[in-house]
């Protein structure tokens, strides 16, 4: 589905004029020569080879383009590529512009605060969940977005800065995610090409845990060659996605998991931070856990393995 702002608009240009971008509305006067034979006084046409005098310029191009109707300046795509961008398919929902506007989703305090709750914690049905809390939004299976689901963010508690190492083409996309002072490797299992990471986590990293479903994702691109996006019960590589009632019944088991990792890691911390209520442990566990323990945490819920990650 594309963008509900996307816009069409039927425009003419020169193509001999070097900015072929720029159109020449229906009221402009030069489009008028142009549609004459009048176009014979054109600057443009006197300095070209002399040819059979025509009814109207042959240089005279008509296109069809879109716009977005939020962009403060308009900037003209032809629609034959608009299919091949964030504004032709699902990915408008990660646009800057759509979701100041639009809010398709209500954002969730998912780094700690009063956001262990199960509302703050729920899991969008659209969406698809790698074992290690990364999520997939295969939308139109053009491009996909791939980010860390509020379990990751409620769990460490505050993103502290999100790198992007150096990759190369067709690889599966990481990113180092420190909390706690300790940078995390969180890797998605699908190769991705024409790979895009998004700039704004990389410089307000907190977007991360305030929206992690929205402003937080952290790739873009196309599944490679031989890689399915992996709809319900198909696997992606070695591991299997989970959407819908069966990613709701995996991250309960997740929650209690966690809380059981607490108890087992830790010497027991009554009525301080790491107290549990109703069987879950509490967030922003970077904030009181030791670098060795974080570390476990880490590789127990959130690593990336090659024949299946943590279930």
């Amino acid at each position: 589905m594309q963008c509900p702002f996307l816009r069409k608009l039927n425009v003419k240009y020169c193509g001999l004029y070097g900015m072929k971008l720029i159109p020449l509305s229906a009221e402009s006067g030069a489009t008028e020569r142009c549609l004459s034979r009048e176009y014979l006084e054109c600057r443009l046409m006197r300095d070209q080879a002399a040819a059979a005098v025509q009814d109207h310029c042959p240089n005279l191009c008509v296109e069809d383009v879109h716009y977005c109707d939020l962009a403060p300046v308009r900037k003209l795509v032809p629609c034959n590529k608009t299919a091949t961008t964030r504004c032709g398919g699902d990915g408008h929902r990660y646009c800057d512009l759509y979701l100041a506007l639009a809010e398709p989703r209500a954002q969730a305090p998912a780094d700690g605060g009063d956001a262990g709750s199960d509302a703050a914690l729920a899991l969008p049905d659209e969406l698809a969940y790698a074992p290690n809390h990364m999520w997939l939004d295969d939308g139109d299976a053009q491009r996909v977005h791939i980010g860390v689901d509020a379990f990751f963010c409620h769990t460490l508690g505050a993103v502290e800065s999100v790198t992007f190492p150096t990759r190369r083409d067709a690889a599966r996309p990481s990113a180092l995610i420190r909390v706690g002072g300790l940078d995390l490797e969180m890797v998605f299992p699908l190769a991705l090409r024409e790979f895009e990471t998004n700039p704004r986590v990389a410089a307000s990293p907190g977007t991360v845990s305030q929206d992690p479903y929205g402003r937080g994702w952290l790739f873009a691109g196309v599944p490679a060659d031989g890689e399915a996006a992996g709809r319900d019960g198909v696997p992606v590589g070695a591991h299997l996605l989970l959407r819908g009632m069966a990613a709701r019944r995996w991250l309960q088991r997740e929650r209690e998991r966690l809380a059981q990792f607490v108890h087992t890691c830790l010497d027991e911390r009554r009525g301080g931070d790491l107290a549990t209520d109703g069987g879950h442990a509490e967030g922003r566990l970077s904030e009181v856990l030791d670098r060795r323990t974080l570390i476990r945490l880490h590789h127990e819920f959130f690593s990336y393995r090659d024949g299946g990650a943590s279930a």
